[in-house]
């Protein structure tokens, strides 16, 4: 599998001398039978020996990431993090990625039988929101030979759809703002007419009394 590398923990302790105990023993024969290559003569045998590997090699990711999740709930505070730290072979990022993967296939979120087998592309499934998730179902893009190219063309696809969206909506919201202060203003204008021409009543009245007073007669 991709993203896993030797700590330089590890790779120290590796090195060491060590006595082997029986279960040990076991293990490291089992990992050489696994390792041993095997001589194929036709293409139904290499097909075999490979997809036996590359099953192994996904049935292996989803188990640690399995693990990492007991990990997480059994072990005591800082415990888990000084593990990936110092002892495990791969940082961080991929602890989690593995664990959220385990967690989503157990809890049904993802179907297993649908995936991929290389768990950095399921991880691209398990970052998506639920309404995502259920189109990439829809449209076939979950499916077990699916590429991170395949994925980054959905994900790109709608991005842009999005984008169309929001501009389509904020087009029909200006243009809903725009009638609306139209017709305010509209309003506005004509309230200010109608007290324009109260003013002008008002300043015709002021005339007449001025010129009354002037004369001597009254005009109210």
């Amino acid at each position: 599998m991709t993203g896993f590398v030797l700590s330089r923990t590890r790779r120290k302790s590796s090195s060491l001398p060590a006595t082997a105990t029986p279960e040990q023993g076991f293990r490291n024969r089992d990992k050489v039978l696994r390792n041993t290559l095997l001589e194929c003569r036709d293409v139904p045998s290499y097909v075999l020996e490979i997809q036996k590997l590359w099953d192994d090699a996904a049935e292996s990711f989803l188990t640690i990431g399995r693990y990492l999740v007991q990990a997480k709930q059994n072990l005591k505070h800082g415990e888990f993090e000084q593990m990936i730290r110092h002892e495990l072979p791969f940082d961080k990022n991929v602890a989690h990625r593995l664990r959220r993967v385990a967690e989503d296939i157990d809890k049904g979120r993802l179907d297993a039988s649908k995936l991929p087998r290389n768990y950095t592309t399921i991880y691209r499934f398990v970052t998506m929101n639920d309404a995502l998730l259920e189109r990439a179902q829809q449209e076939g893009v979950m499916h077990p030979e699916v590429t991170h190219r395949q994925i980054h063309t959905f994900l790109r696809q709608v991005r842009d759809e999005q984008m169309v969206s929001i501009q389509a909506v904020n087009y029909n919201e200006v243009t809903d703002q725009y009638s609306t202060l139209r017709k305010e203003i509209s309003a506005l204008e004509k309230i200010l007419e109608e007290k324009r021409g109260l003013l002008r009543k008002i300043e015709d009245e002021l005339k007449r009394s001025e010129l009354g007073v002037i004369e001597g007669t009254k005009v109210f």
